[in-house]
C-alpha cells in the first residue's frame, strides 16, 4: 500500500510541478507535456529493466518506488516461491527415479498408441529394451505375444497375461496394463514369476503323473470289485462292505479322472482342436441328459437356446465346461428348484448362463468357488458326489478358449454362473458355409 501511495505522491508532484512552472514561465501546456514526457520515460525505463531483469534470469530484482516497486516486489516473491517448488519437484524427482530404478519389476510408460515413452531399469532385464533405442518402438511389435498384442491394440486395462520375455525365454513373466486416470497413456507392469512358475508347474506334473500312476490300479481294483459285489450280493455281512468299497472307487475314479483333466487343460493355453460347435445341438443334448440326471428331485429345467450362434473351440472340451455347471445347480440346489439354462449373443460376446432361484452363496466363497478342491459346504458337497474340481475344470476351459467365467449369487435369492466368450470366436449359424471356407 505504501508504494502505493509513493506513486499518486509522483504523479501529483509532477502535475504540481507543472503548474508551478506555467504560473512562472507561462506555457502551461509545454510544462504539462514535459511532465507526462518525463513520467512516460520513467515507465518505459522500469520496463526495459524489468525485460532485461527476467531475460537474465538474476534473483535479485532491480531498484526502484513506487508502483514499480511494488511490481518487483512482487514478482521476485513469485519467483522465490517457483524456484522453491522447482527444487520441492526435482528432489521429488529424484525420489521417483530412484524409486523406479530399485523395483524389481518392469515398469513401460506406453502413448495412446502403444509406443514406448519411458521404462526403469528392470525393464532392460526382463524386456530387452534400450533406450533411446526403444523409445516411442512399438510394445506389440516388441513382445510379440498374440494376447497381449490384442489388448495393447484394444487399450484400457488388461488381464494378466503369462508369457516368456522375449529378450531371454527361460524367465516367465505376469504382465498387466493398467490405463492411467486422466490421461491417453497406460503402464505395462512385468513381473518375473518364474519361480513360482516352475514351482507351479513341478505341482501340476506331480499330479497328473500321479493321477495317471493311480488310474490303472483303481480301474483293476473296480474291475474286481464288481465282480466281488456279484459273488456276494446274498451274503448280506459281505453285501455292504462291497457296496461302499465300490461307491468310494467310483469317486476315487472320478477324482482322477478329473485331475488329469485339470491338468491337461492347465499345460496348454489353447484348444488342441479348434472346429465349429454347434453349441444349441450341445446344450440341448446336456440338458436332456442333465433331466435324466434329476431322478426324481423335481428340478424344472428350463432352457432358453439361440438357434443362430455357434462357437469355434474344442467341442469335448466345452461340454465338459457346460456340463459341470448345469450339474453343479442339480446337484447343490434343493428339490423344486428352477434352473434356466440359456445360450444368447450380448454386445461383443455369446454367453452360456446357468442361472437358479435356490438358497444362493455367501459373498465370502465367490471369490474361492474356482479353487481346487474348494468347497462351500464340504460334507454334504462330498455326500452329493462331486470332486471339488468341476469349477476349476470350467473356468480353465472357458479362458483356453479366450472367454471368462464369471459367478454372481445372492443369499436367499439365487446363483448364476456364466461362460462369456469373445465375439472373434462366434460364428453366426447361417454363416458356417462361408465362414469354413474362408478359413480354408
Amino acid at each position: 500500500m505504501r508504494q502505493v501511495w509513493q506513486g499518486l505522491a509522483g504523479i501529483g508532484g509532477l502535475a504540481l510541478a507543472a503548474f508551478a512552472a506555467s504560473l512562472f514561465f507561462g506555457h502551461e501546456w509545454t510544462f504539462y507535456a514535459a511532465a507526462a514526457g518525463f513520467y512516460i520515460t520513467w515507465h518505459a525505463a522500469n520496463l526495459m529493466r524489468l525485460k532485461w531483469w527476467l531475460h537474465r534470469g538474476r534473483f535479485r530484482a532491480p531498484m526502484s518506488f513506487g508502483l514499480w516497486e511494488a511490481v518487483f516486489d512482487d514478482l521476485q516473491s513469485v519467483q522465490l516461491r517457483n524456484r522453491r517448488r522447482k527444487r520441492a519437484l526435482l528432489a521429488l524427482l529424484r525420489q521417483l527415479r530412484e524409486l523406479a530404478a530399485n523395483i524389481p519389476d518392469a515398469v513401460v510408460l506406453l502413448d495412446k498408441r502403444g509406443r514406448v515413452r519411458w521404462f526403469n531399469p528392470a525393464a532392460e532385464r526382463l524386456l530387452g529394451l534400450r533406450w533411446p533405442d526403444h523409445s516411442y518402438a512399438d510394445m506389440a511389435e516388441l513382445v510379440g505375444h498374440p494376447v497381449l498384442e490384442d489388448q495393447l491394440n484394444v487399450g484400457g486395462d488388461s488381464r494378466p497375461v503369462e508369457m516368456p520375455s522375449p529378450h531371454n525365454g527361460a524367465i516367465m513373466l505376469l504382465i498387466e496394463i493398467s490405463a492411467i486416470r486422466g490421461t491417453d497413456q497406460r503402464l505395462l507392469v512385468a513381473r518375473d514369476i518364474t519361480k513360482t512358475y516352475n514351482l507351479e508347474r513341478s505341482r501340476r506334473e506331480f499330479v497328473a503323473n500321479v493321477s495317471h500312476e493311480l488310474r490303472t490300479p483303481l480301474t483293476v481294483f473296480r474291475g474286481y470289485l464288481e465282480v466281488l459285489e456279484e459273488l456276494t450280493e446274498e451274503n448280506a455281512e459281505l453285501a455292504r462292505p462291497t457296496q461302499l468299497l465300490g461307491q468310494q472307487s467310483d469317486r476315487m475314479l472320478d477324482l482322477v479322472t478329473d485331475l488329469l483333466s485339470l491338468s491337461r487343460l492347465e499345460f496348454t493355453d489353447r484348444p488342441p482342436t479348434v472346429e465349429t460347435v454347434r453349441v444349441p445341438e450341445l446344450l440341448g443334448t446336456i440338458v436332456d441328459e442333465a433331466r435324466g440326471l434329476d431322478m426324481g428331485r423335481d428340478h424344472k429345467i428350463v432352457a432358453r437356446i439361440d438357434p443362430d450362434w455357434w462357437l469355434e473351440g474344442d467341442k469335448s472340451t466345452l461340454r465338459t465346461a457346460f456340463t459341470n455347471l448345469i450339474v453343479n445347480a442339480i446337484r447343490h440346489t434343493p428339490r423344486g428348484t428352477e434352473i434356466t439354462v440359456e445360450w444368447f449373443a450380448a454386445d461383443d460376446e455369446c454367453i452360456m448362463r446357468v442361472s437358479d432361484n435356490g438358497p444362493g452363496i455367501a459373498a465370502y466363497h465367490l471369490p474361492r468357488l474356482t479353487e481346487r478342491f474348494y468347497r462351500v459346504d464340504p460334507g454334504r458337497a462330498r455326500e452329493k458326489g462331486g470332486t471339488g474340481l468341476g469349477l476349476a475344470i470350467t473356468k480353465h476351459a472357458v479362458e483356453r478358449h479366450g472367454g471368462e467365467l464369471t459367478i454372481a449369487s445372492i443369499q436367499g435369492r439365487g446363483s448364476t454362473f456364466a461362460c462369456h466368450f469373445p465375439a472373434a470366436s462366434a460364428v453366426p449359424a447361417s454363416d458356417t458355409f462361408g465362414h469354413a471356407r474362408r478359413r480354408a
